[in-house]
């Protein structure tokens, strides 16, 4: 039986650092045997065989990669963020809320294609607007198998001016993994969420209040970009299923 990780893209520096590290390979177009084990990183279809030994079945990865399926499966948990499609309703969130974000794409991530509204008559036509959560904190939690193996913070970075309202890397804020007391809500959305898509695996962003003890469930990425602790921790967690089958 041999690892392999079949990628979104070929060219992931992720998927790679997974494959040589679970001593595997990548799986681009070569049809795998019965008995491999085929780990998929982010793509939500597969042009092969689909088996119980498969990790991440490619229809939860496309609930997971489309911003309005995540919140439509969601939509009855507490975490799941406010959100609707209709503009008209959007421009109503202001009046009760600071923040309104328009979504111009459903499958980007890293906050690629959002509007920020403030003004009513500042929402654009979009696919989606969802109701800004005034987070104190917000985590990547990664989960594997119905555990977190990872935990990260995203913090400011020193002497960088930032964007307190999109919380990314362009923007000021850098994942730090020191020090971190992570709230146990957070945990329990963060293993629900990843259960409730489907999935066998997930790196989620999680914004918590810890004035009003909210949580809310930002993204599931099915192919995060890892690297260094958070390689060796996914590493971990494949060798260990794998040699429990």
């Amino acid at each position: 039986m041999t690892i392999l990780i079949k990628p979104y893209n070929q060219y992931s520096k992720s998927a790679r650092a997974l494959a040589r590290g679970v001593g595997g390979k990548i799986l681009v177009n070569n049809i795998p045997s019965r008995n491999d084990l085929v780990i998929n990183w982010g793509c939500s279809s597969l042009p092969f065989r689909s088996t119980t030994a498969d990790l991440n079945h490619p229809n939860a990865v496309a609930i997971a990669v489309n911003k309005l399926k995540t919140l439509n499966a969601l939509q009855d948990k507490p975490y799941c963020l406010q959100y609707t499609t209709d503009k008209y309703e959007a421009q109503e969130y202001l009046a009760n809320y600071e923040v309104v974000y328009a979504r111009q794409y459903l499958t980007k991530h890293s906050g690629c294609g959002i509007i920020l509204c403030i003004d009513e008559d500042e929402i654009p036509d979009a696919p989606l607007y969802t109701v800004g959560f005034k987070s104190t904190n917000e985590y990547r939690v990664h989960v594997f198998k119905n555990k977190m193996i990872d935990i990260q913070e995203k913090r400011k970075r020193h002497g960088v001016n930032v964007n307190r309202y999109v919380r990314n890397h362009r923007h000021g804020w850098v994942f730090c993994r020191q020090n971190i007391d992570l709230p146990e809500i957070v945990a329990e959305a963060a293993l629900d969420a990843v259960a409730t898509i489907g999935l066998d695996f997930g790196g989620l962003d999680i914004g918590y209040d810890k004035d009003t003890k909210d949580v809310k469930v930002y993204e599931i990425n099915t192919a995060v970009g890892i690297e260094k602790t958070t390689v060796d921790n996914y590493v971990n967690a494949i060798r260990n299923y794998y040699y429990a089958m």
